[in-house]
């Protein structure tokens, strides 16, 4: 699926510091979206 690679933040993808939960959350708030 190469619409995902979209989607994502290209921050994100280049950062080599492991992100954390509330980072997570913010650029993609679906995966802990749990209502």
């Amino acid at each position: 699926m190469r619409m995902s690679s979209n989607f994502r933040n290209p921050c994100m993808i280049r950062s080599d510091v492991a992100l954390s939960n509330d980072q997570i959350a913010h650029y993609v708030p679906s995966i802990f979206a749990e209502e």
